[in-house]
């Protein structure tokens, strides 16, 4: 007979929630390995003795977790989704009918805490890993990714537009306050000065302001909205467009819209057109460049944000992350955020600090550090040599071992080309990441030397030998990189760090942060390399045995009288005072149905 379900919501009900989580659950089996208690005192000191109570700290680092381990890139949806899931609120220590924080609390604790509170849970973390033998330590790889940044580039303005218009405000005010001052000694001699604001007119030309005059001019009105909204007028009066497209038609400004808003079909100019005029043209120059640089840019809402391009895309406001890989688990030993306007090079000499101060607090030893082109500067060289490490990089491009034909002597620093001339020293000249060394000879004797036609630096644009002042590093880094050790490194870096910033990236909420500033989105970038750590951590610990009540039966494991109790016991709504009373039974007669690590179904 067909069945049909009939829904009648109970008044009460008996619910325990730990007995609807699954033994196997990936929250339950997290819950049983984590343990940050320790934070409570850790984060003491950001609160007072009175007052209400705040958010315990475990809950928060928890839900945080729980954001990244469930790829949600929002605080708001954070909470959302742990309402609905019964397993997160048994791993927050939450009951079903208890209400969870406020969306803004995570953000605000989240600015509240310092970095130090974070890095905390990961070594922490990552303790955890050493004491189960998944780090070595030896064989380190490190790569750097970008992280988008919570802005837009359609914010981007120009810098020295807003410092033109921070000189204009400042020009303002100060004539207003010298009319005031000399009104009033006008209208009261003897008696002291009092401020008091004076209507804008153009009467004198140029918008200088005038005593006396009751009824206020347009740009009055403008300027005192420019004045209290600092920001707001800021991106009015330098709204960059965007870089691949043209501005839209200006039409001219009045203050018939309010705050100085334009209105189209207007044939009268007001005077704060006269001022943003100069300001327009800067908008018609920008719209024809095609790269921008973040000398001249910034995005107001975000100054850390800077903008980067990777190869095939679009400009984009991004962070720098770097990610430090155990190649023997593949377990991340040190994390941390960058603007991007910096190099991964130029950035490995910090991140070396974080990762030998992760790996040597537990006692282990960087010996080797494997890393990609981008890593190929003379500081990144230099650092892995002073704290003796052997660095397997590939040398970039520009880095040339030998040139046929051309030796070099090391006394009097010049180079003999093959038609026994010599390029002399000319100077040295710094890039960002390096500086170089430049060697050449006079043009008029290249034009007529007879191996100009095969000359490899006769080809050059500038006629000139250039080489770094790091070349010795280099040097052995080349020689290294040839070996067949060397070949292999290369292949093992790309088989371990890249995977591991995929799953960053992908499926633990790190391909954008919700947050704004390079502190910020170094708290986001470390707890999800915790969160990552977590789930390979949890690989480790075996999973409880599950299995049935006839596998028991048939291995021996379970009597009939205990198969009863179990059976009683999956029913227990409907059997409850006989369930009571085999309890007691089973107590007194040491009858166990299961063992602690077995579960019975």
């Amino acid at each position: 007979m067909q069945g049909k379900k009939q829904y009648n919501e109970s008044l009460f009900i008996h619910f325990q929630l730990s007995e609807h989580i699954p033994a196997d659950n990936f929250y339950r089996r997290l819950k049983q390995v984590v343990d940050f208690s320790f934070l409570r005192q850790k984060t003491k000191k950001y609160y007072g003795k009175e007052g209400q109570k705040s958010i315990d700290p475990v809950v928060f680092i928890k839900l945080i977790l729980v954001g990244y381990l469930e790829n949600l890139n929002s605080d708001r949806r954070i909470i959302n989704v742990a309402k609905m899931r019964m397993d997160i609120l048994y791993f927050l220590d939450y009951n079903i009918n208890e209400a969870l924080p406020w969306h803004s609390t995570l953000s605000r604790t989240r600015q509240l805490y310092e970095q130090d509170v974070f890095s905390a849970i990961f070594k922490s973390v990552l303790k955890q890993c050493i004491d189960k033998g998944m780090v070595s330590g030896r064989r380190q790889a490190v790569d750097g990714f970008f992280v988008k940044a919570n802005a837009s580039i359609d914010s981007l303005v120009e810098r020295e537009i807003l410092d033109d218009a921070d000189a204009y405000t400042a020009e303002l005010e100060s004539n207003t306050d010298e009319a005031v001052e000399a009104a009033a000694k006008a209208n009261a001699p003897g008696k002291a000065a009092t401020k008091q604001k004076v209507p804008f007119t153009t009467e004198t030309g140029g918008g200088t302001p005038v005593a006396g005059n009751d009824e206020a001019s347009p740009l009055q009105t403008v300027t005192d909205e420019y004045a209290r909204n600092h920001r707001r007028e800021k991106a009015l009066a330098a709204a960059a467009a965007k870089t691949k497209t043209a501005p839209e038609q200006k039409a001219p400004f009045t203050t018939e819209a309010g705050g100085g808003n334009p209105v189209p079909g207007s044939d009268e100019a007001s005077p704060l057109e006269a001022v943003t005029d100069e300001y327009a043209k800067a908008y018609d120059k920008l719209a024809g460049q095609t790269k921008t640089g973040n000398k001249i840019y910034y995005n107001p809402f975000d100054p850390d944000a800077k903008m980067s391009v990777k190869p095939g895309k679009a400009p984009a406001l991004n962070y720098l992350g770097q990610v430090s890989v155990d190649t023997g688990s593949q377990v991340i030993t040190g994390v941390q955020a960058f603007t991007a306007d910096r190099t991964d090079g130029n950035c490995l000499p910090e991140m070396l600090e974080t990762l030998i101060g992760n790996l040597g607090g537990n006692g282990l030893i960087i010996d080797e550090m494997l890393a990609d082109t981008g890593f190929s500067t003379g500081v990144a060289l230099k650092a892995l040599e002073d704290n003796k490490i052997k660095g397997y990089i590939p040398n970039r491009p520009q880095f040339i071992s030998d040139r046929p034909g051309f030796t070099y002597n090391e006394e009097g620093d010049f180079y003999t080309c093959p038609n026994n001339k010599q390029l002399t020293y000319r100077g040295t000249y710094a890039g960002p990441d390096s500086a170089d060394k430049y060697y050449r000879v006079s043009r008029k004797i290249c034009n007529v030397c007879p191996f100009k036609d095969t000359c490899a630096v006769y080809a050059t644009k500038k006629k000139a030998i250039t080489d770094t002042v790091d070349r010795d590093y280099y040097l052995r880094m080349h020689q290294r990189m040839q070996t067949e050790r060397g070949k292999w490194m290369k292949k093992k870096r790309q088989s371990t760090v890249e995977p591991a910033i995929g799953m960053l990236v992908n499926f633990l909420g790190i391909k954008r942060v919700n947050t704004k500033g390079l502190e910020q989105a170094n708290k986001c970038l470390t707890m999800a390399a915790a969160a990552y750590n977590l789930k390979k951590l949890l690989k480790t610990v075996p999973k409880p045995r599950i299995i049935t009540i006839e596998q028991s039966l048939k291995e021996g494991q379970m009597t009939l009288p205990k198969a009863f109790y179990s059976l009683l016991a999956a029913h227990w709504s409907m059997h409850r005072p006989i369930i009571t009373q085999l309890q007691l039974l089973a107590q007194k007669f040491k009858l166990t149905p299961w063992g602690p690590a077995t579960t019975i179904r």
